[in-house]
């Protein structure tokens, strides 16, 4: 399970990056609109083509036949194993906050050097091992904290286009079938049906009589 999980991830992590790419980005499509529709389908590929390489790679290093236990339930179990965990990470990167990106380890961080020339008797300022060590780390771990939010805040975005098409997919659903028939079925009194029968057939009989 770790190991498809780690490979989820890193299909995650392809598919974000193939998607800020240069050749799949919306913005320089929208000078051409005639043509986005190219770009829904370069990037439905791109979707098909990782959910394939996911699905191989399972058959090929994840897959292992166990007696009495279905193939599919085995799929299916690794699947909502994989996404519960990947789900569980975006999660906790999306909490991550600008306070979080901007102030953590400041004790590590060297004290902000004085402007030039505000107190010529001040002695040059000196360098230690935070000016050249710590600061350095600690600024690209606030750029990999960024990235890491950056990431699940483009996922949470895929997640609110699949929840829509899911939504506009059962709306186009329901337009297809017969609903007022549906509907009709579903109210319909049986009891009232059997009265407004015999309604009928009183009716049927007196106009019989009178003619």
């Amino acid at each position: 399970m770790a190991f498809a999980s780690s490979f989820t991830m890193g299909v995650c992590v392809v598919y974000y990056v193939a998607l800020r790419s240069k050749f799949l980005s919306r913005k320089p499509w929208l000078s051409f609109p005639e043509h986005l529709w190219k770009l829904s389908v370069y990037r439905g590929l791109v979707r098909v083509s990782l959910v394939v390489a996911w699905f191989g790679f399972y058959g090929v290093f994840s897959y292992d036949k166990v007696d009495g236990v279905s193939s599919s339930r085995t799929l299916a179990m690794t699947v909502m194993g994989c996404v519960s965990i990947t789900a569980c990470v975006i999660e906790g990167w999306s909490m991550i906050g600008d306070r979080d990106i901007e102030h953590i380890f400041d004790f590590a961080m060297p004290s902000p050097d004085l402007p030039a020339g505000s107190d010529p008797k001040a002695p040059p300022p000196q360098r230690n091992w935070k000016h050249n060590y710590a600061a350095p780390v600690v600024l690209e771990t606030r750029r990999c904290l960024k990235r890491a939010r950056d990431f699940a805040d483009f996922w949470f975005c895929e997640l609110d286009k699949a929840c829509g098409a899911v939504i506009f997919g059962i709306l186009f659903v329901f337009s297809l079938l017969p609903i007022a028939s549906v509907q009709t079925v579903m109210i319909w009194n049986e009891t009232f049906s059997d009265v407004i029968k015999q309604r009928v057939r009183v009716n049927e009989c007196i106009q019989e009589i009178i003619d």
